[in-house]
């Protein structure tokens, strides 16, 4: 970047611009965490990106060599108001749904697949994965996107790459104070809580990433 220092005699409330002139450094590390809803309004969705990784790494490939994939997924706290939590619905949310009678149960976030080169590997999970169904239209992307960037050594982030993440929903999410109409009032420690099955487990017991104390 240039020019690399800039001095200015400014009165308070003075504007001035001036031009930077900016340039990639060539074939610079770049890591990508492709973060998924997996609510059931997102199912067309699913369908559409399963060789999405092969497009990503495409065009990624026209900037820099040195490019990582990976890829995780989140519908909302597995609690009412949030999500069906009568018995019959633990296993299949979506009993009782004529347009599409079975997914897999609710669920915070999830950590499919470190970052990896493997452009095969990113494609081979999203075709794995079912989307499952929560009861509001808000989602809980928050908590994923807080474990994301935090859980630094399972996401596999490297110290000197250019650290991409991709959130992909179609609704709004949950904001900070949501989770207290949930019962839930210890506030996020902002700390990762992946267990060895590298799913989110205080999705339940922690209200949304940046609520305020009670």
């Amino acid at each position: 970047m240039t020019p690399q220092k800039i001095a200015l005699n400014l009165r308070p409330g003075d504007k001035t611009t001036f031009q930077l002139q900016v340039r990639q450094v060539e074939d610079y590390p770049v890591d990508l965490y492709y973060l998924m809803d997996l609510s059931l309004s997102m199912k067309d969705d699913l369908d559409n990106i399963r060789n999405l990784g092969t497009k990503l790494a495409e065009e990624m490939r026209k900037l820099t060599s040195n490019f990582r994939l990976g890829f995780g997924s989140f519908v909302d706290k597995n609690i009412s108001p949030f999500s069906y939590t009568a018995p019959r619905y633990q296993t299949n949310p979506c009993i009782g749904y004529k347009l599409f009678p079975n997914c897999v149960p609710s669920f915070g976030f999830r950590h499919l697949l470190p970052l990896t080169d493997r452009v095969d590997s990113f494609n081979e999970e999203v075709r794995k994965q079912r989307v499952s169904r929560n009861r509001d239209a808000p989602e809980g992307g928050f908590d994923a996107v807080l474990q994301a960037a935090v859980c630094k050594e399972k996401i596999g982030w490297r110290k000197d790459a250019l650290h991409l993440l991709v959130f992909t929903t179609d609704d709004v999410p949950h904001i900070a104070l949501d989770g207290k109409l949930g019962g839930l009032v210890q506030p996020h420690d902002g700390q990762c809580h992946l267990n060895e099955a590298n799913e989110y487990t205080v999705s339940n017991q922690m209200v949304r990433a940046g609520d305020p104390s009670p």
